[in-house]
């Protein structure tokens, strides 16, 4: 992946990738992530080093595992390109932490690119068991999906119990607070689900984000039911 700051060859990026891991597990405070957050970034990792092992051994060297290790390295540099971006461009991040981390410091020399200045159109496209299919567009702009200084769309959720807040009865579990569902770069987007979320209604916002971590001003929200194992709810735009 030319992304700028990631090795090129599969062993210098698994050791940047270890540390990467390493350090978010050790002192996610410091680089203000959650727990779950860490702990992707550590099983993506850990994906892609079991993977390499097994495409460079001669042993067990084919064509499969070759794929299944490219594979395992994507999914790894996703899951921490949106830390990597948010940790960049944190001002409140001391640079020796950015470095140790293996962050490129920011070159204060370079002219800015300013943040997208309309709101992405997010759409919901399919509703399965235990996932939500999401689509995302650039109004007004036919043939391009994201403006051409993003890098990727942003996705937030909030997850609502069903019947809260109705009267007379209310359920005692609250309504989830916005939380951030990931950062994405290509359409359709899959976001999973449980079967403890069954029948919850999740309310998706989204802004665009740029290579630098600016973000754009938020997009109309979409509300999906999660739908259990018997068919039930279909789709709709939330007002």
């Amino acid at each position: 992946m030319a992304n700028g700051y990631m090795p090129r060859k599969d062993q210098d990026a698994r050791a940047w990738l270890i540390n990467f891991a390493q350090q978010l597990g050790e002192r996610p405070s410091v680089y203000k992530v959650s727990t779950a957050e860490a702990d992707a970034v550590r099983e993506g990792v850990d994906a892609f080093d079991a993977a390499l092992q097994k495409a460079s051994d001669p042993d067990t060297r084919t064509s499969l595992a070759v794929l299944r290790k490219d594979e395992a390295r994507l999914a790894a540099e996703l899951a921490c390109r949106g830390i990597y971006l948010r940790v960049k461009f944190d001002p409140t991040i001391p640079d020796a932490d950015k470095f140790v981390l293996g962050v490129r410091l920011v070159n204060a020399s370079r002219s800015r690119i300013a943040p997208p200045d309309s709101p992405p159109e997010l759409q919901a496209i399919a509703n399965l068991t235990h996932a939500h299919v999401l689509r995302y567009a650039n109004p007004g702009h036919l043939g391009q999906a994201k403006p051409t200084c993003a890098v990727g769309i942003q996705i937030f959720r909030q997850l609502v119990v069903p019947g809260f807040g109705s009267s007379p009865v209310r359920q005692k579990e609250e309504p989830s607070p916005l939380e951030y569902a990931g950062t994405f770069t290509r359409n359709p987007i899959s976001i999973p689900y449980t079967a403890k979320d069954d029948l919850k209604l999740a309310i998706y916002v989204a802004r665009w984000i740029t290579r630098r971590g600016l973000v754009g001003p938020w997009s109309r929200p979409v509300s999906v039911r999660v739908a259990s194992a018997v068919p039930n709810v279909g789709m709709r735009a939330a007002a």
